[in-house]
């Protein structure tokens, strides 16, 4: 899954924004998508363990196996199908804290923010760029 990358940290200095704008980079984080990929039983039963787990999923996806974790959205009619696990992909996201995450456009330099950072989030393949509010945590 990877480490996640404090950017409040003094060593990462590419995403700290200007003075001028009333935005913290928090966070550069990996988030599973749709979810992380559950293996069932009948995976970790299969002989030759001793190649690549993702070998070794794509061999039981050919003999019937699926993800335990879409099957169960499935059920509860969170998803529309199970995905195999090529469709199962791991994003890169950055946390963004602002004043107020319902109000991004009177957000202080925050455009300029964003077109700043634009090649640096693709250097580290940013897919998505979350927002939270620095005065209620919970959002």
């Amino acid at each position: 899954m990877g480490i996640d990358i404090d950017l409040r940290s003094p060593r990462v200095r590419e995403f700290i924004p200007s003075k001028e704008a009333d935005v913290t980079a928090v966070r550069l984080k990996k988030v599973p998508f749709p979810h992380v990929y559950l293996c069932g039983a009948d995976v970790g039963d299969l002989t030759g363990l001793d190649e690549p787990e993702d070998k070794r999923i794509l061999r039981s996806e050919e003999s019937g196996a699926r993800c335990d974790a879409c099957g169960r959205a499935v059920y509860r009619g969170e998803q529309s199908r199970v995905f195999l696990y090529h469709e199962h992909e791991t994003q890169r996201v950055l946390q963004l804290e602002v004043d107020d995450i319902f109000s991004l456009t009177s957000v202080k330099g925050l455009q300029e923010y964003l077109s700043q950072i634009r090649s640096i989030a693709a250097r580290y393949d940013v897919n998505t760029i979350e927002f939270k509010n620095r005065k209620n945590q919970q959002q």
